[in-house]
C-alpha cells in the first residue's frame, strides 16, 4: 500500500502571503488539481499544512501540521 502526502504548506511570501493550495486555476483550486491526479495512485492520502486545518475540511483528508516550524 502506498500512502501519499500533498505538501500544501508554506508561508506564500513570494505570493503576498496567499494560501497557495487554495489559489484558483482553471475553475478549481491548486490542491483540487493535485488531489485529482494523486488520489487514484495511492491507498491513503493526507495533507501537510500548517494553520487552521478547517480550511481543508471539504477535502475530508487528514491534515498533518509540522512538528516544528523551520525558517
Amino acid at each position: 500500500r502506498i500512502f501519499g502526502v500533498i505538501l500544501a504548506g508554506g508561508d506564500g511570501r513570494r505570493m503576498g502571503g496567499a494560501d497557495k493550495a487554495l489559489l484558483p486555476l482553471g475553475g478549481e483550486t491548486l490542491v483540487d488539481h493535485v488531489l485529482a491526479r494523486v488520489a487514484p495512485q495511492v491507498a491513503e492520502l493526507a495533507l501537510s499544512a500548517n494553520g487552521d486545518a478547517a480550511r481543508f475540511a471539504r477535502l475530508r483528508l487528514p491534515v498533518l501540521a509540522d512538528a516544528a516550524r523551520l525558517g
